[in-house]
């Protein structure tokens, strides 16, 4: 399993792909790669690294995570417009997708 975790409004360690993978049960050989700093082309650019990863390893499985957390970034004290307008427009927000390769069978996925 490869993971891929995008997001454009910090930097944190450890990183909170990191911190999900030691919450829930992956496994410990999955591998994470982390996107930094492209703003709102992050997430197509994960996925485009996830489509060509799945092409080179038909077998493989790629989790793409995008995570935005604007309001972090918020300055309560300050009025101005930059800070106003950059709240307005962005906000928070998580999308999560699995990107499979060709050879992965799609009975692993189907309801039991």
């Amino acid at each position: 399993m490869l993971s891929f975790f995008i997001s454009s409004t910090g930097i944190a360690t450890p990183t909170i792909d990191a911190r999900i993978m030691n919450e829930l049960p992956f496994s410990p050989h999955t591998k994470r790669i982390p996107i930094w700093g492209l703003g709102c082309a992050g997430g197509a650019s994960g996925l485009s690294r996830a489509f060509e990863y799945c092409k080179a390893y038909p077998n493989a499985k790629v989790i793409v995570l995008s995570v935005e957390l604007c309001s972090l970034t918020f300055q309560r004290n300050d009025i101005s417009k930059s800070n106003l307008i950059g709240t307005s427009l962005f906000s928070d927000g998580v999308s999560c997708i699995l990107v499979c390769g060709d050879e992965v069978p799609h009975e692993q996925f189907s309801k039991k």
